[in-house]
């Protein structure tokens, strides 16, 4: 990644074992090993 706090919180969210890191900017996880999606996206989740 090229954003060194972008890579902190996927490294972040891979050691908790995140399903997901939430985020306004999605281009900027492309390819990230936890899939990124929007606030409203994740509110929407029905689990």
């Amino acid at each position: 990644m090229n954003d060194l706090e972008d890579a902190m919180q996927v490294a972040s969210a891979i050691s908790f074992g995140a399903r997901h890191v939430i985020t306004r900017n999605l281009k900027d996880y492309r390819g990230s090993a936890v899939p990124a999606m929007k606030p409203k996206a994740f509110l929407a989740l029905d689990t």
